[in-house]
């Protein structure tokens, strides 16, 4: 009798310690998940301005916000979104040298936001926000890892407006649509719309890639409503599609596009032959990329639970046999890299496949979610159940090493002496042209070793008359800087 009577104690204290750590799994999730994230959160602490940061800002403030844009739209870019950002929006131009952090981190915050929030609505909000917050930090830890540069997505001014920008907005815009069609009041319907008007008008000034993309998705979501009969949708989709095409003809048509190609040397075109070489050699080496392959294995096992339990909850429009989704996607990538064989003779640069990153990956995931029975069998369902968490360590140990481990090695051993030595470059700068001095030679950053998250490299040359010297000088009101020689490898755009 005692002994069944200690043994039933040691089964309901088990049982009730198995409910403590289920009742408690949420919170250490969300702190594995922030622990994760902090390292990239903290470095934005350290962030200092690059290039194209500096020289439109100097354009701005020595012209004015709206002369400088219409300089730029003749001279340089059509890219009119993105040029009303580097120079009206760009904290250089008021000589805020802070608000690059609180940049930064906020580009961050907005990439989870947008994502949770999508989350939240094509579930029907039936995804709770702490469900829906959780997911996306997780999707947000995947960018970082597969990224060749989370620099350029997250902390370099410049490209960030370009790149991450647009990329959040392409997938915040068919939630707007979404909600749009969904809002019970006229008030409701009109101030989504508007915003996805907004989005469009965004996204068609931000880049020549997501420009391209806006028409592809725009005109798949007319192609799936007509199929399907959905009238309504259909004409907010079409509407979409003439704004972009209206807000497109004004970014391609700037002069600044042959002018910059001239300058660049890319006005001659390489052939449609070598055109659709390289676009398709660059698909491959995309898609065969171990990090990318890695997240596009992982994460839908993660997900699947998930993506099985909201499935009756999708869209009408997100319900299709996975080869259609699937050449949707690959065709879109395909279309994205066509246009980069055009004016890249080599491998695009990691801004650049850093959105190319992220088309695949979130369409990949609603490729997936599309083509889930809606009913029927669940044959799949145990075995995924059992993998989820088999794979949750694999991907958290994946993660502790790679980007994350070179997130805490730059934030331990470079961060502060980065922002340290570069605030001691600022102030000698300042005061040596207090002193009148037009043309200075700066001590080189040192005893830095990048690990390319925050850090690509010495963020001046040696020559006085680059790109790069020029727009730094151009700010700080010198007619010439350059740094003594260099320590460290020199950052280069054309990689970066």
């Amino acid at each position: 009798m005692p002994n069944s009577r200690r043994e039933r104690v040691q089964i309901l204290s088990s049982w009730k310690l198995r409910r403590r750590l289920l009742a408690s799994r949420p919170v250490l999730l969300g702190g594995l998940l922030v622990l994760l994230l902090l390292p990239f959160l903290a470095l934005c602490y350290f962030n200092v301005p690059y290039w194209d940061d500096y020289g439109n800002a100097a354009l701005a403030r020595d012209l004015g916000a709206w002369p400088a844009l219409k300089q730029l739209y003749v001279t340089w870019s059509g890219r009119y979104f993105s040029l009303w950002m580097l120079t009206a929006l760009n904290p250089l131009t008021y000589g805020w040298l802070g608000g690059l952090p609180a940049f930064s981190l906020l580009v961050f915050a907005a990439t989870w936001w947008v994502q949770a929030f999508a989350l939240r609505v094509l579930t029907r909000q039936q995804l709770a926000w702490p469900g829906a917050a959780g997911w996306s930090a997780l999707l947000l830890l995947a960018q970082l890892y597969i990224y060749p540069s989370p620099n350029s997505a997250f902390y370099w001014f410049a490209s960030v407006v370009v790149y991450q920008l647009a990329a959040i907005l392409l997938l915040l815009l068919p939630i707007a649509v979404l909600q749009a069609l969904r809002a019970r009041s006229g008030f409701g319907r009109v101030a989504w719309y508007g915003l996805a008007v907004g989005c469009v008008l965004a996204i068609a000034g931000a880049n020549e890639l997501a420009l391209l993309l806006l028409g592809w998705v725009l005109a798949g979501g007319c192609a799936v409503c007509y199929r399907q009969g959905l009238r309504r949708a259909l004409r907010y989709w079409a509407v979409l599609l003439g704004v972009a095409v209206l807000a497109g003809s004004v970014a391609l048509l700037a002069p600044g596009n042959v002018a910059r190609m001239v300058y660049e040397g890319k006005a001659a075109s390489p052939g449609l032959l070598r055109i659709a070489w390289r676009g398709l050699t660059h698909s491959y080496t995309l898609l065969s990329e171990p990090r990318l392959a890695t997240a596009l294995a992982v994460l839908p096992l993660l997900l699947s639970g998930v993506g099985h339990r909201y499935r009756h909850l999708r869209p009408a429009g997100l319900a299709m046999p996975l080869g259609r989704s699937l050449s949707f996607l690959l065709l879109g990538l395909l279309l994205l890299l066509l246009l980069l064989g055009r004016t890249w003779s080599g491998y695009p640069a990691a801004r650049t496949q850093n959105f190319l990153y992220f088309w695949v990956l979130i369409g990949w995931l609603l490729a997936l979610w599309a083509a889930v029975p809606t009913s029927g069998p669940r044959i799949w369902q145990p075995l995924l159940r059992r993998l989820r968490w088999p794979t949750a360590v694999y991907v958290t140990l994946i993660m502790g090493g790679g980007t994350e481990r070179a997130a805490w090695q730059e934030l331990r051993e470079n961060a502060r002496a980065w922002q340290q030595q570069h605030q001691d470059r600022h102030a000698a700068i300042l005061a040596a042209r207090r002193q009148g001095v037009r043309r200075l030679v700066v001590e080189p950053i040192r005893n830095i070793r990048p690990q390319q998250v925050l850090i690509l490299g010495e963020t001046l040359d040696t020559q006085a008359a680059s790109d790069l010297n020029k727009a730094v000088a151009a700010w700080y009101r010198l007619d010439s800087l350059r740094v003594k020689h260099l320590v460290l490898p020199p950052a280069d755009v054309n990689l970066h």
